[in-house]
């Protein structure tokens, strides 16, 4: 029994491991990911001094959307209006929470915090959102 179930480990694995595509970016720490809300084709990646990047076909090519020497953390629609488009940009002396409302195109800075590291939306409660910090959690 027990090979059995080793064997049917084993090839469950397998078949996971199979279904995994590479989609470039070699060389960039990507530390958060976004897809459209619409449209798988429109990929979002956030990278560890990297800038953010921007796939509108799927992840076959790639484009910068924010300066290739910062940080970009954390990247998210907005679950509410499906819109607009949230980012953490910066390291610990020059993040910030910023916006776009065009895909990435045009970028506004919606607060200058000290230390970001995620955000969170309030399912039940639209436009409230969440920050956390090194030192707690603030909510706008």
């Amino acid at each position: 029994m027990f090979g059995f179930i080793l064997i049917l480990l084993l090839w469950s694995g397998s078949v996971l491991a199979e279904r995994w595509h590479y989609l470039g970016l070699s060389g960039m720490d990507i530390l958060s990911i976004e897809t459209h809300p619409t449209s798988s084709q429109y990929i979002f990646a956030g990278t560890d001094y990297g800038g953010l990047h921007v796939s509108f076909d799927g992840g076959q090519s790639w484009e910068y959307r924010v300066a290739t020497n910062v940080p970009v953390p954390f990247v998210s629609y907005d679950p509410d209006t499906g819109d607009s488009l949230y980012a953490i940009v910066g390291d610990s002396y020059s993040a910030g929470v910023h916006t776009s409302d065009d895909d990435g195109n045009t970028w506004y800075q919606v607060s200058y915090l000290q230390y970001p590291r995620r955000m969170g939306f309030d399912p039940v409660n639209p436009g409230y959102m969440y920050v956390c910090f090194p030192d707690g959690i603030r909510v706008s």
